[in-house]
C-alpha cells in the first residue's frame, strides 16, 4: 500500500507540474500515517505496527551514531539523503532499518531522533 500511495502522490504532483523525490513523497506518506494512524485511533491496529516513521537526516545521523544500534549497513546511514531516494533505494533502506531489534513495532526507532534523545 505504501508504494501505491506514493506512486498516487507522485502522479498527481507531476499532473500539477511538480517533481518530486520518492524520498520526499515517502516522507509526506510517513507524516500523514503517523498523524492520523500511529498517534491516532487506529494506534493498536495492523498498519500502526508496521507504518514507516518519516525518515530524514537527523534520525539517520542518530542511528548511524548510536552505539546501541548494530547493523551491517550502519556505516552507509549517515551519508544518506532521504530527500533524494528513488523508490529503490527508499525500500533498500527500509529493509535496513526493519531489521533493527529497536524497530518492533517500526515507529518505534524514532526515539533515536535528537528530540527524542534530548529530553
Amino acid at each position: 500500500m505504501h508504494s501505491h500511495w506514493c506512486e498516487r502522490i507522485r502522479i498527481e504532483l507531476m499532473a500539477m507540474s511538480v517533481a518530486s523525490s520518492y524520498g520526499k513523497i515517502a516522507k509526506l506518506v510517513a507524516i500523514y500515517l503517523k498523524a492520523m494512524i500511529v498517534n491516532g485511533p487506529e494506534h493498536s491496529s495492523p498498519l500502526a505496527q508496521v507504518a514507516h516513521p518519516p525518515i530524514d537526516e537527523y534520525l539517520l545521523i542518530a542511528l548511524h551514531d548510536s552505539p546501541e544500534i548494530e547493523s551491517a549497513h550502519k556505516q552507509n546511514w549517515a551519508d544518506i539523503k532521504w530527500s533524494k531516494l528513488d523508490d529503490k533505494a527508499y525500500y533498500e533502506l527500509i529493509a535496513q532499518l526493519r531489521e533493527l531489534p529497536q524497530a518492533t513495532p517500526f515507529w518505534m526507532i524514532e526515539e533515536y531522533w535528537p528530540e527524542y534523545r534530548d529530553r
